[in-house]
């Protein structure tokens, strides 16, 4: 594989002074303003950028550094820890927003009525996405499987060959349920019949499945040790979510 060109460094404190009065001179320019106006688009890399420039007779290299400056105007940052060492930003082109904008027209609602896709593309659509959530919900979950095997699997129809399978199905017949439910009134025996499907021959206990639990002892755990504390009852009107049983067997504690 080919390696990328490395752009243009960074310029120094003695280059600024001149760099900055070019930068002015080039915000006039109508050849300039198009290529930062496309740049800004599709945010190139540095050889696609430096030959899309060749055809405008300016300096490529002068230009990527005006691009840089505009683009670390514009990034936005995101604090993903305490270490002021470690900074992380990312930038929103408009060619994002623009395909975000055509999203949310597209799919606005509910993805089988009022699309501007024909039905069968809809249909296509309505499957894959579930297919592809029910897998990534079933690996968080710790099913032990991987996205391609996950949804050949579905797909084809084959039966789960193990648990970690039997999890990712579970989990795509709960939410084609859930789709076919999108009108119907929430019930505990709706959330019951859920959680039937859900931990459907995954339990070490089967007699779980579909039933509310009789004790008030919630586990919440890591990788390396359980704690089980308690959570005071609530009556009838309780929190499901606390009160069925997860796919390890134990009381959903999350």
């Amino acid at each position: 594989m080919k390696k990328p060109e490395p752009p243009p460094g960074p310029l120094t404190a003695e280059e600024y002074p001149a760099f900055y009065e070019q930068m002015n001179r080039l915000f006039a320019d109508a050849k300039a303003q198009g290529v930062l106006g496309a740049a800004e688009r599709d945010h190139p890399s540095w050889e696609k950028f430096k030959y899309r420039v060749a055809a405008t007779g300016l300096d490529p290299a002068m230009l990527w550094h005006m691009v840089s400056v505009q683009r670390r105007a514009d990034s936005r940052p995101v604090h993903l820890n305490a270490d002021p060492n470690f900074q992380f930003s990312y930038n929103l082109t408009s060619s994002m927003q623009e395909t975000l904008h055509r999203l949310d027209m597209k799919f606005g609602g509910t993805i089988g009525s009022g699309s501007t896709f024909p039905e069968g593309t809809r249909d296509q659509i309505l499957v894959s996405s579930l297919m592809e959530e029910a897998i990534a919900s079933s690996i968080l979950e710790g099913a032990a499987t991987t996205r391609e095997v996950a949804k050949r699997m579905l797909r084809e129809g084959r039966s789960p060959k193990d648990r970690s399978e039997r999890m990712v199905v579970n989990n795509y017949r709960t939410m084609q349920k859930l789709v076919g439910w999108t009108k119907e009134p929430v019930t505990v025996e709706r959330l019951l019949d859920l959680h039937r499907t859900v931990v459907d021959g995954t339990l070490h206990d089967p007699h779980h499945e579909g039933r509310i639990r009789t004790d008030d002892e919630v586990y919440v755990e890591d990788h390396c040790c359980p704690v089980k504390s308690r959570t005071k009852s609530t009556g009838s009107g309780c929190w499901l979510v606390l009160l069925l049983i997860d796919p390890s067997g134990r009381p959903a504690g999350w």
